[in-house]
């Protein structure tokens, strides 16, 4: 008989393996990167953010409860492909929301008692390190992981001229700048034929996160509309930009550290320096852009694509709405 208290295996790859408490989305996941999160707050948002994409998230806390904030990030789409913590105290009533967000999200959860274990692997192993969570019975809490955008489309705004917005994550500071030019008209369900039937402005593939490859939908979506015979000048905000970017055939690297934070930004046609936050851990290839795709920003750090024009289609992409001139 097995213990409930010990559902689940944290296995890495140097072969030692960690029982523990599974919570959340529970199915086994892939062999993938272990993140730490140092932080004492915020478990919420590293889950959301585009730094711990496509990683196993461990975070350092011993117990997590009590600061879940399931109103200001239930529409948020996670990216982390698990969560390991220290422990979840079953009597906490927090962690029973913290239990459905992760379910809801698709997030597979393990808590273990013994984290010095795996925190002197991850410390003294010379080798990269992966783990993957293992539950003994996955079919138990298995539930079909939530497509991104779950709530119905929806209007806001009382300008004269529309510009539909796929959401992708899309967050507020972006809807306020947009809303002091246009009225919105946000889908979440990538329609191309009422995208068209709003006849706007423009198209607006938003921020978010998560891996650019995976938005098929909004891929597709712009894939129609180049081949419309009259296509809507389109716009790409942070992954909306890689989005974009991977639909007119450009290439992505995956960055070995995400970029977080505050960064300068040159415009190249005034070589003006600007400074705008933005998270990403993507970047786009600069070999062999086509003669009708023009390069308007670059990252002083490294040199790398942060915006871009599309002189054929009349479009917009850059990793942060800050850096157009469009919105200003």
């Amino acid at each position: 008989m097995q213990d409930s208290n010990h559902n689940a295996t944290l296995m890495l790859s140097t072969g030692t393996q960690i029982r523990g408490r599974g919570y959340g989305y529970a199915k086994d996941t892939i062999y993938s990167d272990i993140t730490i999160n140092m932080q004492d707050f915020n478990l919420e948002q590293a889950l959301i953010s585009a730094c711990n994409s496509e990683s196993i998230l461990f975070s350092s806390l011993c117990v997590v409860g009590g600061n879940l904030s399931l109103k200001d990030i239930s529409n948020f789409s996670c990216t982390s492909l698990g969560l390991v913590v220290g422990q979840l105290l079953d009597n906490d009533i927090e962690n029973i929301n913290w239990d459905k967000f992760l379910s809801s999200k698709g997030i597979p959860c393990i808590a273990i008692n013994n984290i010095d274990v795996l925190l002197k692997e991850l410390m003294t192993t010379k080798s990269k390190i992966y783990a993957k969570i293992v539950f003994d019975n996955p079919t138990r809490l298995q539930i079909p992981k939530p497509l991104i955008g779950m709530l119905p489309n929806y209007t806001i705004g009382d300008k004269p001229d529309t510009m539909v917005v796929i959401d992708l994550g899309v967050d507020q500071y972006t809807k306020d700048v947009l809303l002091s030019k246009f009225s919105l008209k946000v889908f979440v369900d990538f329609d191309y034929n009422q995208v068209v039937a709003c006849n706007p402005k423009f198209i607006l593939f938003s921020d978010g996160v998560g891996n650019p490859n995976s938005q098929r939908l909004a891929i597709n979506l712009i894939k129609a509309n180049l081949l419309s015979k009259d296509p809507i000048p389109m716009i790409g905000i942070g992954i909306g930009h890689f989005v974009l970017a991977i639909s007119m055939g450009l290439k992505l690297t995956k960055r070995p550290i995400g970029l977080y934070g505050i960064n300068a930004i040159k415009h190249l046609p005034t070589k003006q320096l600007l400074y705008t936050t933005y998270n990403n851990s993507y970047t786009i290839s600069p070999k062999g852009l086509p003669n009708d795709i023009k390069i308007i920003h670059t990252n002083i750090s490294d040199n790398s694509i942060t915006g871009l024009y599309y002189r054929k289609i009349k479009s917009y992409g850059a990793v942060s709405i800050d850096l157009l001139d469009i919105f200003k």
